[in-house]
């Protein structure tokens, strides 16, 4: 039968002082709060304009600058769509802002005129994907009514807001259950 041998009062010592150290440098670093967004790879955003509204193409512009500046204060890489694009460019855009598309987190946003009453516009914002360890999609999503005949400032500011309502959920730190 073999006999189990003990450390020697130096490894012993030795051990513990590595464990200690160890311990304070777990200690001394502050862990970055983990937010939703941190396990997407980066940001596809797509804003879809009526064709027929001018205007809505600028905004939709605007909007696209909005987005950058919120995946820039949350470290993501961004990739701003195009209507005319189809899969492949979406995940080529990807690629070239430096991210995986497979594992982007999908921002949609659409302006439409209103079917039923009131008349207006229908203020869409859509957030989704399948981040890192997930094996469930995460969906944001959040809706206005734009009264009919609204100035495309007021249409820029409420898409402002609707995206930072979205953003700021993704990008809160989580609490633990």
């Amino acid at each position: 039968m073999a006999r189990l041998r003990s450390p020697t009062p130096l490894a012993a010592v030795a051990g513990a002082a590595a464990a200690i150290t160890a311990m304070q440098a777990l200690a001394q670093a502050p862990a970055r709060p983990k937010t939703d967004i941190d396990g997407y790879s980066g940001i596809l955003f797509y804003c879809k304009p009526v064709a027929s509204e001018a205007w809505t193409q600028r905004w939709c512009e605007q909007m696209g600058t909005e987005m950058t500046g919120w995946a820039t204060r949350s470290a993501k890489p961004i990739a701003l769509l195009r209507t005319t694009d189809g899969r492949e460019q979406n995940v080529e855009r990807a690629r070239a802002a430096g991210f995986d598309a497979r594992n982007a987190l999908w921002v949609l946003l659409t302006l439409d005129p209103r079917r039923s009453s009131p008349s207006g516009w229908d203020l869409n914002a859509r957030a989704d994907g399948i981040a890192t360890g997930q094996t469930l999609t995460s969906t944001y999503t959040k809706s206005e009514i734009l009264a009919a005949g609204v100035q495309p400032a007021e249409a820029t500011d409420r898409g402002k807001r609707i995206l930072g309502s979205i953003m700021t959920a993704l990008t809160v730190p989580m609490r633990p259950l």
